[in-house]
């Protein structure tokens, strides 16, 4: 679903349900903030994800040492347009000229 580097906006910060995982408090003192944007630093198959700028401690989950992840579920991709200012250049035209632009 995404790859590294990519830019996401997080939809959700919390872990499962509305106010979190009780592990999420305990685990991971730097959360990402609901609207921010992020880049994908890593990827943890299919359905987890790190972020660039959210670097949580290391801690023993499931018998291995790691660092917390996200659900990608929680994140969407940033769509980028490119910005064209032509609309506003032809209204600088005369009313003549638009039609024929």
């Amino acid at each position: 679903m995404f790859e590294i580097g990519q830019k996401i906006i997080c939809l959700d910060p919390t872990w499962g349900c509305p106010t979190g995982h009780p592990l999420q408090k305990s685990n991971c003192p730097y959360l990402p903030t609901r609207g921010a944007l992020y880049c994908v630093r890593s990827l943890q198959g299919e359905k987890h994800l790190r972020l660039d700028r959210v670097v949580n401690p290391i801690v023993i989950w499931q018998g291995v040492l790691t660092e917390p992840v996200f659900e990608n579920c929680k994140y969407s991709p940033v769509v980028s347009r490119q910005t064209s200012i032509e609309i506003f250049t032809r209204m600088l035209l005369p009313a003549n000229a638009r039609e024929t632009v």
